[in-house]
């Protein structure tokens, strides 16, 4: 022991830097125990499912559990009774720490309302692919005669006629009123001018 320390003695650098290794080696072990204490680690809960419940109802669920709850989004789903979670982030049955924050979505209470493009004069085609894209799904078409073959001539919203610009319900039935192509282009024309002469007439007789 005591040709121990008269090395020490002799070599203090070596001293010095075995007193360094100690010391980084006690606050590294301190350390991992304190960082397994502070993250409960080795511990978790398993996740309620709080699916169809109300935002109150899944908060006070949660809040006994451990948890914390925030809404982070909405969507509308009719078949669903409107502010009740239909999504959860960790999903149920999940295992997790206390503490830790479970993200809701809700059933919103109405639909989501989008702008309507304008539609008018472009083709039938193209008038579909923009409106599925906006999330309309329940698009359908019906023709009418005219000159213009696959021309959109007018858009209704649930059978009432939509102007582009106008915010509507994403649940919306859109009907895209579309050119057959069968009429000659001058045969609009010749009754146009025949239903302005009929006019012309009637307002004589009057």
């Amino acid at each position: 022991m005591s040709k121990i320390l008269a090395f020490f003695k002799q070599h203090p650098i070596i001293a010095t830097l075995l007193e360094i290794m100690v010391v980084a080696v006690i606050l590294c072990t301190i350390l991992i125990f304190w960082l397994d204490s502070y993250t409960r680690h080795g511990t978790a809960t398993i996740v309620p499912s709080v699916r169809y419940l109300t935002v109150a109802e899944a908060s006070d669920i949660l809040s006994r559990k451990g948890f914390r709850c925030e809404v982070i989004d909405s969507l509308f789903n009719d078949r669903v009774a409107p502010g009740v979670v239909v999504e959860q982030t960790p999903d149920a049955e999940s295992r997790v720490k206390e503490g830790r924050i479970i993200y809701l979505t809700i059933n919103a209470f109405s639909p989501k309302k989008v702008t309507m493009p304008s539609l008018i004069d472009g083709s039938a085609r193209q008038a579909q692919a923009i409106l599925r894209a906006l999330g309309f799904d329940n698009v359908r078409i019906e023709y009418e005669p005219s000159p213009y073959k696959d021309l959109v001539l007018d858009v209704l919203c649930n059978g009432r006629q939509v102007e582009s610009g106008e915010k509507i319900p994403m649940t919306s039935r859109i009907t895209l009123i579309v050119g057959m192509g069968d009429m000659p282009a001058d045969s609009l024309t010749s009754e146009t001018a025949a239903a302005d002469s009929l006019i012309i007439d009637q307002s004589w007789i009057e």
